[in-house]
C-alpha cells in the first residue's frame, strides 16, 4: 500500500479527529514521502515567528511603555479576542 492508499484507507479517522474550520477539517493528502515533513517545517517556522513576535512585543511594553504585568495581560487578553 503506498502513500495515498494508506491515506484513503485513514481518512475517515483523521477527519473525525482533526479540528474543523467552517465545518471543513484541517486534514489533507500533502503527497508522498517527506511532504508532510516539509509542511510541519513551514507551519514551525510561523509559530516560531509568531512567538518572537510575542517576545519582542512583550519587551517593547515592558521596557518602553513600562507596563505592568497585569496591564499587559489584560492588553494580551483583548488582542487575543481579535484576528490574528
Amino acid at each position: 500500500v503506498g502513500a495515498g492508499e494508506a491515506y484513503d484507507i485513514l481518512e475517515p479517522i483523521l477527519v473525525k479527529c482533526a479540528a474543523q474550520v467552517g465545518n471543513q477539517p484541517c486534514t489533507g493528502y500533502l503527497g508522498p514521502v517527506g511532504a508532510g515533513n516539509y509542511v510541519k517545517m513551514v507551519h514551525n517556522g510561523i509559530e516560531y515567528g509568531d512567538m518572537q513576535l510575542i517576545g519582542e512585543v512583550y519587551d517593547i511594553l515592558r521596557k518602553v511603555v513600562g507596563l505592568s504585568n497585569l496591564k499587559m495581560a489584560e492588553l494580551f487578553e483583548k488582542w487575543n479576542k481579535g484576528e490574528l
